[in-house]
């Protein structure tokens, strides 16, 4: 499943995880991320404008660092710079 992550100018990112059931039958995973994510900004204008990426969600690093999830050079990693 392909996934939107948000990175907001302070916090860890944030990730958007369309309901596969909306998905298209022939519709791939990143046309399906690309649709949905419009009407999600919408919903949340708190996404507008903010810098994303879509990515394969096995790329993502593990939960459990959840909270110091930061957005790259196109690619989530772990920020360890001690402030989470």
């Amino acid at each position: 499943m392909w996934v939107r992550v948000y990175q907001p100018a302070f916090g860890p990112c944030r990730v958007l995880r369309p309901n596969p059931r909306t998905r298209g039958t022939k519709e791939s995973a990143q046309a399906h991320v690309a649709r949905v994510a419009p009407d999600v900004e919408q919903a949340d204008l708190s996404l507008c404008g903010l810098p994303w990426v879509d990515l394969d969600e096995a790329d993502l690093p593990p939960r459990t660092d959840r909270a110091r999830w930061r957005l790259r050079d196109g690619a989530v990693v772990v920020d360890r710079s001690g402030a989470a």
